[in-house]
């Protein structure tokens, strides 16, 4: 500190600077310490919190890459002769084969100038004035009239064409056939294959540009549609505007290359099914053993986990642990193939003292045999995302709102006399209040009111007024994946558990820094005072030896 006194006993011979370090010592020992300890404490609750949600975090990560159905159930297709076609597939596509005949691939028109020119660089107009150079693009599109000043070569042509804004779909370019007093021609390619996607030139017959209007083109490609016939059928050919055709047979896309036979063949990759999972497995455990050790108690030492007994952790290992053990919302035996993991391999590891225990384990022969049986099945328990079932026709699912429905089974009445409806979970006792049926008489909408989980559920009655109380069974179902999205999607969030954990305990950290600089500032001023009434101690203890000295001075000479 500034100003600070520092001395030996300068009278006394007593090392007063010891004494005074050691009264501060003892000072911070009983009044920062304790505090440095505190702070210690709570940030090591705040890494176990960090240690939490970067394993959540990367876990919802996993999630999200599997679960839609689509992005779990991984289906492969492959052609037995690429050269003339390639496949692939989604999830929609059905397991098996089929025999496609390629009978001609989509095509672009070309439009190539049938006299040509010297050179690239030849103008095209030598008249003194513009000229317009006019074509049409499909047989609807407008007339395109390119203004083509005084001097404008064979490449100036191009570039007017290509650059111009009106420029529908057409794309101009230069060949040079190597032949003839004139081997540079002008060639007009449409952007778009398919039989509607002509190019004519000069179709008014009111072009100016000499040698450029009508007649003067050659159609060396003509625009044309793919043709195709799929397993035999039908007698014509399926005919595509593309040679990527996406819409002929579910979840299958087919590239056309060209001409001929080839069997595409569909099939379920189970392996790249079975990492998937395992994938989630394995970040799952890394959640577990976050929460674990940060939660562990030893008996035999005494040592607690920095949040044993922590609310958030808790809520966070309930609704997780919930749905790995329980039945997917909405599933239902004996509906659902499947309505939860442990019938596909899952389990927890309960063996004490194991390297696994509490872990989640995964046995891939039975997660195999299932896949190979079932497949929709069983990527259905993971990934189903708000699909709608209803038991009654007439009260049929219509739609839902992910964002604010939640899955579950409901029950459900419809009474036509009084034109309402009403839900209640089929795990409540209590009916939810009626609702005014939407629409008319055998076309009526019930849509699930706000403050309850079927808020936003609509479903379509096609029964008629009057025709008395009608119950259904509605099941909106989620699977286990899907549905731990949105739970990690809260858990995660600003106003979730961990989130409002964290800005307390950091809060608290503040608060004890604030309190270890104000007892730093008091141990500065301790100090500071101990020095002076240790200065003042000194200069005493001198007066009172040079007293001594002088007596014994004085009681000596009385002596003598």
């Amino acid at each position: 500190m500034a100003g600070e006194i520092t001395f030996t006993g300068l009278s006394s011979n007593i090392d007063l600077n010891t004494i005074i370090d050691a009264l501060v010592a003892a000072r911070r020992s009983s009044h920062i310490t304790p505090l440095e300890n505190w702070k210690t404490d709570w940030e090591t609750k705040l890494e176990s919190i960090s240690a939490i949600d970067s394993a959540l975090s990367s876990f919802y990560t996993t999630v999200r890459g599997m679960d839609r159905i689509n992005e779990l159930l991984v289906r492969t297709a492959s052609s037995s002769n690429e050269t003339v076609l390639t496949a692939s597939a989604n999830s929609d596509a059905i397991p098996g084969s089929h025999t496609v005949i390629v009978n001609q691939l989509a095509k672009s028109e070309k439009e190539v100038h049938t006299a040509g020119q010297l050179a690239a660089d030849t103008i095209v107009n030598s008249s003194g004035t513009t000229k317009t150079f006019k074509y049409r693009y499909t047989a609807v599109g407008a007339i395109i009239t390119v203004d083509v000043p005084n001097g404008t070569t064979l490449t100036g042509l191009k570039n007017l064409i290509n650059n111009d804004p009106n420029n529908p779909g057409v794309t101009a370019s230069i060949i040079n056939t190597g032949t003839g007093v004139a081997p540079y021609h002008l060639v007009l390619t449409g952007d778009d294959t398919g039989a509607g996607n002509t190019i004519v030139v000069d179709p008014g017959t009111t072009a100016t540009l000499t040698g450029y209007a009508i007649g003067t083109f050659t159609e060396s490609q003509t625009a044309s549609n793919s043709q195709i016939r799929v397993d035999g059928y039908p007698p014509a050919w399926i005919e595509r505007t593309s040679n990527y055709i996406t819409d002929v047979m579910d979840g299958i896309t087919l590239n056309l290359l060209s001409t001929g036979t080839v069997t595409v063949s569909i099939a379920t990759d189970t392996s790249a099914t079975i990492e998937k999972i395992e994938a989630f497995k394995d970040a799952f455990n890394n959640v577990r053993t976050a929460i674990r050790d940060a939660t562990l108690y030893n008996a035999e030492t005494g040592k607690a986990g920095s949040l044993l007994g922590n609310y958030a952790v808790r809520i966070i290992q309930s609704q997780l642990n919930n749905l790995i053990a329980g039945t997917a919302p909405g599933f239902q035996d004996p509906d659902d193939t499947y309505v939860n993991l442990q019938q596909l391999g899952f389990s927890t590891d309960v063996t004490q003292g194991s390297e696994t225990e509490g872990l989640l384990l995964l046995d891939t022969t039975i997660l195999t045999e299932a896949l190979n049986s079932n497949p929709d099945a069983v990527v259905d328990v993971f990934s189903a995302y708000f699909e709608g079932l209803s038991d009654d026709s007439q009260i049929a699912y219509q739609s839902s709102l992910p964002s604010i429905t939640s899955a579950g089974i409901y029950d459900v009445e419809v009474n036509t006399a009084t034109i309402q409806g009403r839900f209640k979970l089929s795990t409540e006792a209590t009916w939810h209040p009626w609702i005014a049926l939407d629409g008319s008489s055998g076309d009526y909408t019930l849509t699930g009111a706000a403050g309850y989980a079927e808020k936003g559920l609509a479903l379509h009655i096609t029964y008629a007024s009057g025709t008395g109380t009608h119950s259904a069974v509605v099941r909106l179902k989620n699977g286990v994946v899907t549905q731990m999205g949105l739970d990690l999607e809260d858990l995660l969030s600003t106003s979730g558990p961990l989130n409002t954990l964290d800005g307390s305990y950091n809060d608290i950290v503040t608060n004890i820094e604030k309190r270890i600089d104000q007892e730093e500032d008091r141990l500065v001023h301790y100090e500071a005072l101990l020095r002076q009434r240790f200065v003042r101690l000194d200069s005493y203890m001198n007066q009172m030896t040079q007293l001594g000295n002088y007596l014994t001075q004085y009681v000596a000479n009385l002596s003598k």
